[in-house]
């Protein structure tokens, strides 16, 4: 078995991960989370993002947030990925269940496909600062693993860059590149 030393790291789980006891553990051990795609697992507090966004679409220039967008066209598509980090919580359902969390993520990807345009939306709840750029990053790294595990150069670049979006250099960034050499070995 092997334990990692998750302090002043960033840790992402899916939607089967998003529990608030979960939640509590990865803080307790000082780290930080990016609970992945928000859904129906949470019914109440999805349905209350999913609100919020109507609403906030009405008002953009009256709801503080960040936000960052990318465009990249690859293999005949066009999609343009918008993350918006919020650190307003009136309008979410039991925020103070979750530890520490400072913002809520929206990710937006609308994808144009041979003249043929979609939009998916996507949500998520984290404990890292409110900064669309490193919670970006943070999604970007999570959904980059989960889709291909043998890209190991790739990850450990986004590792370093999510390292200098938590503050980390030093004892932090140590702890990120060990835990990854770990899942090097047992993958």
């Amino acid at each position: 078995m092997i334990t990692l030393a998750l302090e002043g790291c960033i840790v992402t789980i899916d939607a089967m991960g998003t529990q608030v006891n979960i939640t509590r553990a990865i803080r307790d051990r000082g780290t930080h989370y990016v609970l992945a795609s928000l859904k129906d697992n949470q019914p109440s507090l999805a349905a209350s993002v999913r609100e919020f966004v109507v609403q906030y679409q009405s008002a953009l220039e009256r709801t503080p947030h960040t936000v960052v967008q990318t465009i990249v066209k690859d293999h005949g598509r066009i999609e343009t990925r918008r993350c918006f980090a919020f650190d307003r919580f009136d309008c979410l359902a039991q925020p103070e269940r979750w530890p520490d969390m400072t913002p809520f993520v929206v990710i937006e990807s609308e994808r144009t496909i041979n003249g043929k345009t979609s939009l998916e939306r996507r949500f998520y709840l984290s404990s890292l600062p409110a900064d669309a750029h490193c919670l970006a990053q943070a999604v970007r790294a999570h959904w980059a693993v989960e889709n291909s595990l043998s890209s190991s150069a790739a990850f450990s670049f986004e590792v370093k860059e999510l390292c200098e979006c938590v503050g980390g250099a030093g004892v932090r960034h140590s702890h990120v590149m060990c835990n990854f050499s770990s899942f090097q070995i047992v993958l």
